[in-house]
């Protein structure tokens, strides 16, 4: 067996606090959506076999409007993503926009598990 099959490659993004609506972050006044933008470019290049968005994807409240620009800039990468929730996040909405499993949700948690490269 090749034992570079049995390799995965990931790639993990935390805290990119987007808005609903503003481009700028209100704490930072950095434009978070555009560096978002320009990472998700640079990782679409590689050979990835997921992604992990890991909390904090929303700047405060969770709102869908952000979770559905992220999904929207999401979509120029060739692999796999996950998202996990963090204490801006709002699991319901997460859940609604990225089309999660309503057996993945547990109140205010969210609990899962994907096989990657039949891992």
């Amino acid at each position: 067996m090749n034992k570079m099959s049995d390799n995965l490659t990931i790639a993990q993004i935390s805290d990119t606090h987007i808005d609903a609506t503003a481009r700028l972050n209100s704490y930072t006044q950095l434009d978070v959506r555009e560096q978002l933008h320009t990472v998700l470019q640079a990782l679409a290049q590689k050979k990835l076999d997921l992604l992990i968005l890991s909390g904090d994807l929303a700047a405060t409240a969770g709102e869908i409007e952000a979770y559905s620009w992220i999904q929207g800039a999401l979509k120029i990468m060739p692999c796999p993503y996950i998202v996990m929730a963090g204490n801006h996040d709002d699991v319901k909405n997460m859940a609604l926009v990225f089309n999660l499993p309503a057996n993945d949700i547990t109140g205010n948690m969210l609990y899962f598990k994907r096989n990657i490269k039949g891992k």
